[in-house]
């Protein structure tokens, strides 16, 4: 009877157990199909993370080569711009040089023009002169007439009064020759200056040309200098285009010295998601693995 029980006990143990174990092998089967799915999904994941990572390091490569390009079209562009800037100082400085020129110029011609008038002056002053001169010449000329007319009635009477005429007589025809003479010289003279006149009227007319000539050219110099002030201003601009095409050049480019460290960072980050990637995947795949002899196992006790 002992025997018996115990049997009996023994039986309902192992029924226990193997109740237990088929519990077991369920739960199993059921995890490792959960796994199986976790682990298709995480090899599904893995795939998008390393094709999005692919994409990522070629994006950031493109992107890597574009910055490269900017940042060398941004130093050709800075270069031009010191380059336009010098051209632009050095215009300013033709500008000055041709704005001191021109006011040497003007004032050069303001002190010819002044010495122009002076002669001017001069000239007018020695036309009244020589008016005076032969208004003089006229009243000479008119006593020397007066002179050998009385001269010669004076020899005249001289001769009229025989011997004792014939001293005044002598006196008389000197005194004629004197007048002649007077009179000779005052026409030369009245002659020398009538040239005088003529060539004083032909200078006058030359420097009024000249002050006409002149009074054009300083107008030109007007023209010439409100020319290379606008030259200036738009050196002047020019120059402030320069320096803010510069300074915007070399923000830019270091800008893109930053974007690209950022890229350079975003490139090594993509680079670290696709070695995970690449990890997770193997351990997918492990998982996997894991799985399949799982599966055999229990598949085995099931059929035991």
């Amino acid at each position: 009877m002992s025997t018996s029980n115990e049997l009996g006990e023994i039986s309902r143990s192992v029924n226990t157990t193997i109740l237990a174990l088929r519990d077991l092998i369920r739960g199993l089967g059921q995890s490792i199909g959960t796994s199986t799915r976790l682990s298709g999904k995480l090899e599904s994941a893995c795939a998008q993370m390393l094709s999005d990572a692919g994409n990522t390091q070629q994006l950031t490569a493109n992107i890597a080569s574009a910055i490269e390009e900017v940042a060398v079209t941004s130093r050709e562009i800075a270069s031009s711009s010191l380059d336009t800037l010098n051209a632009s100082k050095k215009l300013d400085e033709l500008a000055d040089q041709s704005l001191a020129a021109n006011d040497n110029i003007r004032n050069s011609m303001t002190v010819l023009s002044e010495d122009i008038r002076g002669v001017q002056t001069n000239a007018a002053q020695m036309e009244l002169k020589v008016t005076e001169i032969s208004s003089i010449l006229e009243t000479i000329n008119t006593l020397s007439d007066q002179t050998n007319l009385l001269a010669l009635n004076a020899a005249i009477e001289a001769a009229r009064a025989g011997d004792h005429g014939r001293g005044f007589a002598v006196v008389a025809d000197e005194v004629r020759k004197l007048a002649q003479s007077s009179r000779e010289s005052s026409d030369k003279i009245s002659s020398l200056l009538v040239s005088l006149k003529e060539a004083s009227v032909v200078v006058v007319n030359d420097i009024n040309k000249n002050v006409s000539s002149i009074s054009t050219s300083m107008d030109t110099t007007v023209e010439g200098r409100a020319t290379a002030e606008k030259v200036k201003e738009a050196a002047s601009e020019l120059e402030g285009m320069a320096n803010s095409m510069s300074s915007a050049a070399e923000q830019q480019s270091v800008t893109t010295e930053e974007v690209a460290k950022d890229v350079v960072s975003v490139e090594e980050a993509a680079r670290h998601e696709l070695y995970i990637a690449e990890q997770l995947s193997e351990l997918s795949n492990e998982m996997q693995q894991n799985n399949d002899l799982l599966q055999r196992t229990i598949d085995g006790f099931k059929a035991d």
